[in-house]
């Protein structure tokens, strides 16, 4: 469905609205007739016609309703995703800010290591200390 080619909803219903209203003028000029055939000829083709308004005026919303609830499809689909990429975010800022943290602790952990191992001279833990 191209909708760059299509009138809008609205303005399907407000066409059809003026249709409505001149085929209602039209019928009740056709009923002031003296010819009684005629204006039961015409009251049929008035009802004919409301017919099909009708029908195209609920088929028109029915698209609305699938449109609208298209959109509020869309909309939460939208909304999930803001969700994941805050979150996303906040979980790789939070990574960043941990980083030098872990680095460093690392380091500690291995100086810390050096200087509890039995056996190991006192020389041995200043150069692994210094490194």
């Amino acid at each position: 469905m191209n909708r760059d080619r299509m009138p809008s909803i609205s303005t399907r219903i407000a066409t059809l609205a003026i249709i409505a209203c001149g085929a209602t003028v039209w019928a009740q000029t056709s009923t002031d007739r003296p010819d009684q055939s005629a204006s039961a000829n015409g009251a049929a083709e008035f009802e004919k016609h409301l017919d099909q308004l009708t029908s195209q005026l609920e088929s028109m919303r029915q698209q609305l309703q699938e449109s609208q609830k298209e959109m509020d499809e869309l909309r939460a689909e939208l909304r999930s995703l803001r969700t994941q990429l805050t979150e996303k975010s906040q979980s790789e800022e939070a990574a960043q800010d941990d980083e030098p943290r872990v680095r460093f602790r690392g380091q500690l952990d291995r100086r810390l290591e050096v200087y509890r191992r039995p056996g190991r001279g006192h020389d041995d833990r200043v150069e692994a200390g210094a490194g």
